[in-house]
């Protein structure tokens, strides 16, 4: 009269026999030890599975693992690399002359001949093509201005800074090129924190209008080097179209931001030529103390007279070079400063792309820089102009 029953696994159970029915697992096996684990899944027993775990994220089942820089996440295309250190998230990269550091400022530069890391140095003149240069002060080596480094970083790259004088077109500028890339893509100076030049860029907008033809309606103003656009924004103020052109791709952005149309290349003939097919040929094209900063100042002299209509002004802004020996103005030299014009040397440099000087202003930029008038065709030289030349005879400044 006993109860007990053989099961599905040929077991005597229940009854009085102390023992429990098999069941069937999830792997349809009657007695199996198959179960279904945290991810829904039938593993274990005879299924030749294993049951899943938990991922660094606490997913059942997940993909995700610690990489070497101990980040979690199941992205492999997304995991940490060696930088040239051989450190797992590193930030030092391999410059261009093999070193490697966590600095980029102090990335190797080209030297003239654009060898990486070079130190080869100019032996003729960057204005008129002569050899009959020679050094006339040697500042020793000095980083390049502006580079900035923390106390921790490496210090940045020593280039010699030597003054050169040309015998043949009288042109001072330096015995080395530093990349412009490295000097300007990311400028610091910014012309809108300067009250001396808002206020004089008001005296500056006035006197370029003034040397437009009358009749001229909503003038198109090109500014090379145009910065936040800080006098740009005097002639929008009067009326005209306007166009910035600067390298710095943080300030040209801040420019754009504030409302002045600004390019951020570098100005060449082949960048003129592509403004004058997009938005015309401009009634003034003007540069203010950028041209002795230009490597490639040629194509920048020649892009401006690319982008001048015939009856246009071109106006170059420099700081005057004889200042540096009458008031000592040796902070002026530095590697962002090719060239120290003079009135001659910056009108030798103009007459040669075709273009003539006829009128000058003094700004109080720099501590004194002259303001030169130009265009395509020849006017009769004003009075202060023709004064100034004298002056710079009498003082034998060339």
């Amino acid at each position: 009269g006993g109860t007990a029953i053989t099961d599905n696994c040929n077991r005597c159970t229940g009854g009085n026999t102390g023992n429990i029915a098999c069941i069937i697992d999830c792997n349809n096996e009657w007695g199996g030890t198959a179960k279904v684990d945290n991810c829904e899944k039938c593993v274990a027993g005879n299924t030749g599975k294993n049951p899943c775990v938990q991922d660094c994220n606490n997913k059942w089942g997940g993909f995700a693992l610690f990489d070497k820089c101990e980040k979690c996440d199941d992205d492999s295309s997304n995991d940490c690399v060696q930088d040239c250190n051989g450190d797992w998230g590193g930030t030092a990269i391999l410059d261009k002359c093999g070193d490697c550091d966590q600095n980029p400022k102090n990335a190797c530069i080209q030297d003239c001949e654009g060898e990486w890391g070079g130190r080869a140095t100019i032996d003729n003149c960057r204005i008129c093509g002569s050899k009959r240069i020679e050094e006339i002060l040697n500042l020793g080596v000095q980083p390049p201005a502006n580079s900035l480094y923390k106390a921790n970083n490496e210090e940045p790259p020593g280039v010699p800074l030597r003054i050169m004088f040309c015998h043949d077109c009288s042109t001072v500028q330096l015995g080395e090129n530093v990349d412009p890339e490295y000097l300007f893509s990311q400028y610091l100076w910014v012309t809108g924190t300067s009250g001396t030049a808002i206020e004089y860029s008001h005296e500056f907008a006035k006197k370029a209008l003034s040397q437009l033809n009358k009749g001229i309606i909503k003038p198109f103003v090109v500014e090379i080097a145009s910065n936040d656009g800080t006098f740009l924004k005097r002639f929008i103020e009067n009326d005209s179209r306007v166009l910035g052109v600067d390298p710095a791709k943080n300030i040209a952005e801040l420019a754009n931001y504030n409302g002045v149309p600004t390019n951020a290349n570098f100005f060449t003939v082949e960048l003129a030529e592509q403004i004058s097919s997009e938005e015309g040929e401009a009634d003034i094209v003007f540069a203010r103390n950028v041209i002795p900063h230009v490597k490639e100042i040629h194509s920048v002299i020649e892009g401006m007279f690319t982008l001048l209509k015939d009856k246009g002004t071109g106006i170059i802004e420099f700081h005057n070079a004889g200042l540096i020996l009458d008031d000592l103005h040796y902070d002026y030299i530095y590697h962002e400063h090719l060239f120290y014009f003079t009135l001659k040397t910056i009108e030798g440099l103009i007459n040669k792309h075709n273009m003539f000087i006829y009128d000058i202003m003094h700004s109080p930029i720099s501590g004194g820089s002259w303001v030169v008038y130009f265009s395509k065709i020849k006017k009769i030289k004003s009075q202060a102009l023709l004064d100034i030349e004298k002056l710079e005879i009498e003082k034998d400044l060339n």
